[in-house]
């Protein structure tokens, strides 16, 4: 990914999920890579109408791809045969879970990248063993 996620990790510390769908929605609504630097201040700063707005946005998205994204993650890529084996930062996972997604994820070409990194890093953020459903 050509996107610094330094931006993205931030959020995820300052944040909680529900910063993430918002700051993914933004992006959806916007259609522009400008919203991917929004800052966490400005975030939460968003009125609740935009912000509830946005967070749905970002779930319907989510939604319609949430069955493609396990095939990927949890069938092909088998995360929960090789989570035990696996030492990552929350970065490494980031990207490894973006490079397994980014044909996946439908969006224009401008915004494609951060687009990945969002949705990665809001699988992330929910727990991949819980997505997967690994025992």
């Amino acid at each position: 990914m050509e996107l610094k996620i330094n931006h993205v990790l931030k959020i995820m510390d300052q944040g909680d999920k529900d910063d993430l769908y918002a700051h993914l929605g933004s992006i959806l609504s916007s259609q522009s890579l400008n919203s991917y630097y929004t800052e966490f201040e400005t975030i939460r700063s968003w009125s609740k109408e935009i912000f509830h707005s946005y967070f749905q946005t970002a779930q319907d998205y989510l939604r319609r791809i949430e069955q493609d994204l396990r095939e990927k993650i949890c069938v092909e890529y088998g995360y929960c045969q090789k989570k035990p084996f696996e030492s990552k930062t929350t970065q490494q996972l980031i990207d490894l879970i973006a490079e397994l997604i980014a044909t996946l994820v439908p969006a224009p070409a401008g915004i494609i990248a951060a687009i990945v990194i969002l949705v990665a890093a809001i699988l992330v953020k929910i727990g991949l063993n819980k997505f997967c459903n690994c025992d």
